[in-house]
């Protein structure tokens, strides 16, 4: 018999399935940190689930400089809006910065190059210092090779 659903480790754009973890569509995920990326020859700003969707059903993308990419205004709709990195003051209306050591542990892993180290950080982490005006680069939407 399968392993009970609980017991299943899916990733940020996976979902259990019957048989295991399967990928999400893309619109099925909750909001994540927003990278730029190259997805075929347009830049386009995506979060790291709808990236991970993109690949886990077969589609290809390449991360790229934030540069290359319009950032939107953080406009604040709800609490929902808040990326991971950030909490949610509703009573002033917006999203305001986590502190890293705030992190859950299981936020997803991503790899980030900072001063030329690759290192293996959680995504609400690079969206709290990224949120605290640290410019990092995520290179990969999992952990660094080992």
């Amino acid at each position: 018999a399968p392993p009970p659903v609980t017991a299943l480790k899916c990733k940020l754009w996976e979902k259990p399935g019957k048989n295991g973890c399967v990928c999400k569509m893309p619109v099925q995920c909750s909001p994540s940190l927003q990278l730029c990326s190259r997805v075929g020859s347009s830049h386009r700003l995506l979060g790291v689930c709808q990236l991970g969707a993109l690949r886990c059903l077969g589609g290809t993308f390449m991360l790229t400089r934030d540069a290359d990419c319009d950032w939107p205004e953080e406009t604040f709709g709800s609490c929902r809006d808040c990326k991971p990195g950030t909490t949610c003051q509703e009573s002033l209306r917006k999203c305001t910065c986590q502190s890293p050591s705030e992190c859950p542990e299981d936020s997803a892993p991503l790899c980030v190059s900072s001063d030329g180290e690759e290192l293996t950080m959680t995504e609400c982490e690079v969206g709290a210092r990224r949120c605290a005006g640290q410019n990092l680069s995520v290179i990969g939407i999992d952990a660094c090779p080992q």
